[in-house]
């Protein structure tokens, strides 16, 4: 037996995570109604299914002990009519709502594991999900209420005869339900949890599998990142510098006078493989085929992998890039190509234009001018280092040589696959972390008949009824961390509050953002005058004109080659 204190805090501890849940199930219901893309998604439809059985296990266990008959629990003021219709939404959420992790963890496992579509999914599995989600939970609820089964545990109303000592001797008669009861339980109650937690924990672990050989395949068959491109460029660079130099000291040689003619023909020669070995490396990125080219002249790579650094001799070669092609048509066009190509490979991307379309580059868009200053000053305020290269006929500049693709770049973007399975286990482990304290409970209590600790009861009444709040949580997770990344100055509160406003859906959190700032800040600014729309005309342009050279230009000159 608990004392006084125990029994009022395992009474509080449902009303607080029991009301909480349904709040959180009842917003989670809001928010995919409202939304535009409804219930058309099967895990929509899935997820709908949990949440409203998620309130029928909610609302029971708010209950607590309200509704037992009085006399057999602390602030009990029901009867026992009270007291079977607290038992029946228990059961009948219960079931229903494990049943339906079974099927969001069979989904998810489906999508990840074997690639099947939606509509696959719809057609041959769906509806088996939703028969026995809905069918069985009823069935059982309806099978016990008639037996007399949903009477007082202890703790609230479920599965239990009345008295309940009648289970322990035979003297006892039981008033309502049967010996039969503590079977009842057993199948009715633990061996459904027990058979959906078997289901979740082998999704979940086909899931973590199927995600860590997806990652090692394309680790296997990656070729090479932007950094190792970066380096293998810069060493070819290097090299030609190097045989550049070595000519040039020999043409000062005393030899000059009579060879002069052979010597100017070599040197020729040794800028036609130049270019020529910079565009294979180029096209190819194959450390071998560079290291082949060059090993005649037995020149040798360094082995670093990644940074490479160089010191007084950067200017000489950015020099000898200039001055290594001549002037020949031909040879111009190679020029041309070898330049921004290498601008494409050794430095970020440029900046994307703040406004235009294919149609029209230069038409204004007051919106992305907006979004493109507001990237500009958070870059600014970061402390974020110049890695400006403007591309020409005859000059590459570099700013920074040194940088960091990836930190450029910032986080990377995660794959569909990724985001999909990311969510599954946090809908998994949502499931395992509110049901695996009552499976102890159960344990416990069956085998030494009485009550479990007070601190395993404790968890189990705190964590049981909070699934629902988890879910909302796991569910608006990807819509938040977008729309704070995108607005930094958004608190989490203030994220979730327009994700669950909006009706879930990324695109429409976006959109009714926009159309409120733009309302308030055409409300509240002043018209725009003359001079300032030139401005920012004139800056769409240039931001323009700098995308089509560094950027297209290469990319057409690469694919000629």
């Amino acid at each position: 037996m608990y004392s006084i204190a125990q029994q009022r805090s395992l009474i509080i501890a449902p009303i607080i995570s029991g009301s909480l849940s349904m709040v959180s199930s009842a917003a989670l219901l809001y928010s995919i109604v409202r939304s535009q893309v409804k219930l058309w998604r099967v895990v929509r439809r899935i997820i709908v299914g949990f949440c409203v059985f998620d309130l029928f296990f909610s609302f029971g266990n708010a209950l607590a002990t309200f509704m037992a008959p009085k006399g057999q629990a602390l602030y009990a003021i029901g009867s026992i009519v009270t007291c079977e219709i607290q038992g029946f939404l228990i059961c009948l959420g219960h079931l229903g709502s494990v049943f339906y992790n079974a099927s969001l963890s069979i989904y998810y496992a489906a999508t990840v594991r074997w690639s099947m579509s939606e509509n696959d999914f719809k057609r041959k599995i769906e509806p088996w999900c939703h028969f026995i989600s809905i069918v069985q939970p009823i069935i059982a609820s309806v099978f016990l209420l008639a037996k007399q089964s949903l009477n007082f545990e202890g703790k609230i109303c479920y599965i239990s005869p009345s008295p309940r000592t009648c289970l322990q001797s035979d003297d006892i008669e039981c008033e309502r339900g049967s010996k039969l009861t503590r079977s009842y339980a057993l199948w009715f109650s633990a061996a459904p949890s027990l058979f959906v937690f078997t289901i979740v924990a082998i999704n979940m672990i086909i899931i973590i599998v199927t995600v860590i050989a997806q990652k090692k395949k394309s680790d296997r068959w990656r070729l090479r990142t932007n950094d190792e491109n970066e380096s293998f460029l810069m060493r070819a660079l290097t090299c030609c510098y190097n045989w550049k130099e070595f000519l040039r000291s020999f043409n000062r040689d005393s030899l000059k006078s009579q060879i002069g003619r052979d010597l100017q023909d070599i040197q020729t020669d040794y800028q036609n493989t130049a270019m020529s070995t910079l565009r294979k490396s180029v096209k190819t990125t194959s450390k071998q085929s560079i290291k082949k080219s060059f090993k005649k002249k037995e020149v040798t790579f360094s082995e670093t992998e990644k940074d490479v650094t160089f010191n007084e001799s950067d200017s000489s070669l950015v020099n000898f890039a200039k001055n290594v092609i001549t002037t020949t048509d031909e040879e111009k066009n190679d020029e041309e190509m070898i330049l921004r190509t290498a601008s494409l490979l050794a430095t970020p991307k440029a900046p994307p234009s703040r406004s235009g379309t294919s149609e029209d580059p230069y038409a204004f868009n007051i919106h992305r001018v907006r979004k493109s200053i507001r990237r500009e000053s958070q870059a600014i305020e970061k402390g974020a280092p110049s890695t400006t290269v403007n591309a020409s006929n005859k000059s590459i500049n570099i700013d920074n040589s040194n940088t960091n693709n990836n930190d450029n770049d910032g986080p990377r973007i995660k794959s569909n696959e990724e985001e999909a399975a990311i969510r599954a286990l946090l809908y998994i482990a949502s499931y395992i972390v509110c049901y695996l304290p009552s499976a102890i409970a159960r344990f416990m209590k069956f085998n030494r008949n009485e009550d479990e600790p007070f601190y395993i009861a404790l968890l189990t009444r705190i964590m049981l009824p909070l699934q629902g709040f988890l879910f909302i949580m796991v569910y608006t997770r990807p819509y938040v961390l977008s729309l704070r990344k995108s607005n930094p100055e958004y608190s989490r509160i203030k994220a979730f509050l327009m994700v669950i406003q909006s009706g879930g859906d990324q695109d429409e959190v976006v959109v009714d953002m926009r159309r409120r700032d733009s309302r308030r800040s055409l409300a509240d600014a002043s018209p725009m005058t003359d001079e300032r729309r030139q401005q920012l005309q004139e800056r769409i342009r240039e931001n323009w004109r700098r995308t089509s050279v560094s950027i297209p230009a290469a990319t057409s000159s690469a694919v000629d080659v």
